[in-house]
């Protein structure tokens, strides 16, 4: 219903209308422009069609999507358009090259992850064509080209060495305009706003992308598009992951003062529960907005130390702005092979005095535990002593523990 699939379905856009009408009262949308695939046979559809000269009908189906888009009631005055789903795995690179085999285009070296071969195609191609396909529509629709935002299609593994490597030389790349003329001389850095990663770990690995990229020409944003993912989703992962990725980005937003706009973290697979019930990525983060609802916070990252084995867990304070007698610790740790048991957690809790409300939420592959106690504290501590104690072994542990002053 977007992208390439209109050309040959214009009636798809009523399609697109419904799916609008049910997800934007839901929040904002990432809308892919589609095209540019991991199929192979898709993939020579598509650079078949522009390289046989009948671009204008590629054109003709995005102005199509994002007046689609802009004439629906509930859209709103600038929308991301994302171009490409982890343009760079190998699945890719084999479409490319079996495609420029079919027309007897060389193409050196061999299919891989991350191969800068696939560069020219990917830009020249579709991200190029449609940038200014997207932009023109958009001037016509809002009276404003930009009201079209640009997502760069994800990168995979997002926060590795090789994707910063090969992200580095893409958006570096100078346009030649083959399909796209109006671009012609300019940098990849100069036509899309938003850089786009899946899977990075954690945020140290993309703070590199951050500071190479963020501010140069129209890049003002970069966003983790994906994470959990089906593998972590299936197993039961989910919501250990969820904590984790949450409390981890959360504090990357805050420590640097950015803005909704600037870093946004989207979960894939979210709702998916493994072998047993309530282990979804869902689960976890609905547990921690119940406790606070909408609010910005204050955050302060740290590592501890836990159980008899003193193991090292990496501590996320969540403190609300706007209620300083809510707050959250959110822990986690990387895998571990043997069981690690906690029974007790030192709390700080700077400035307080008096009662406490504290639930220890322990989610992992097996569901969540959880426990509720209320503790005096003096002078801003106060010893836990947990009724179980919680057991960490192998992958999709986290530990949340929030706090409500009552007195």
């Amino acid at each position: 219903m977007t992208g390439y699939s209109l050309i040959a379905e214009p009636e798809r856009a009523d399609a697109l209308e419904q799916k609008l009408s049910e997800r934007l009262p839901q929040g904002e949308l990432l809308i892919p422009i589609t095209g540019y695939s991991r199929n192979t046979e898709r993939m020579a559809e598509f650079l078949n069609l522009i390289y046989s000269g009948n671009q204008q009908a590629w054109y003709d189906a995005i102005a199509l999507q994002v007046a689609t888009v802009a004439s629906h009631p509930g859209s709103a005055d600038t929308v991301a358009y994302q171009l490409g789903n982890e343009i760079t795995v190998e699945t890719v690179s084999q479409a490319v090259r079996a495609w420029a085999a079919d027309n007897n285009i060389a193409v050196p070296g061999s299919a891989r992850a991350y191969d800068s071969e696939t560069i020219p195609y990917y830009v020249e191609f579709y991200l190029a064509p449609a940038v200014q396909a997207a932009r023109a529509a958009a001037l016509t629709s809002y009276g404003n080209a930009d009201a079209a935002r640009i997502v760069l299609g994800s990168l995979g593994d997002g926060g590795t060495a090789e994707a910063r490597l090969w992200l580095d030389e893409l958006l570096n790349y100078q346009i030649v305009g083959t399909y796209a003329g109006a671009l012609s001389g300019q940098k990849v850095y100069e036509i899309v706003d938003t850089v786009s990663v899946h899977y990075i770990g954690n945020t140290s690995n993309i703070e590199p992308i951050w500071n190479d990229w963020v501010g140069q020409g129209r890049i003002d944003s970069l966003w983790t598009t994906e994470e959990i993912g089906s593998r972590s989703a299936t197993t039961g992962e989910g919501a250990g992951r969820a904590i984790r990725t949450l409390a981890d980005q959360l504090h990357w937003l805050y420590s640097k003062d950015l803005t909704p706009a600037d870093g946004r973290v989207a979960f894939y697979d979210w709702d998916v529960n493994g072998p047993n019930d309530a282990t979804s990525a869902a689960t976890s983060v609905a547990a921690l907005y119940n406790f606070f609802g909408d609010t910005p916070f204050s955050t302060e990252e740290t590592e501890v130390a836990l159980g008899d084995e003193q193991l090292i867990f990496t501590r996320v304070r969540l403190t609300s702005t706007l209620d300083p007698d809510k707050r959250a610790r959110a822990y986690w740790t990387e895998e571990v092979n043997a069981p690690h048991s906690i029974s007790q957690i030192a709390l700080s809790f700077a400035g307080w005095n008096g009662s406490v409300d504290i639930e220890l939420t322990h989610f992992s592959p097996s569901g969540p535990r959880s426990e509720q106690h209320q503790l005096s504290i003096s002078n801003g501590s106060a010893q836990l002593v947990l009724n179980q104690p919680v057991v960490i072994n192998g992958r999709g542990h986290a530990i949340l523990i929030t706090a409500h002053k009552t007195q």
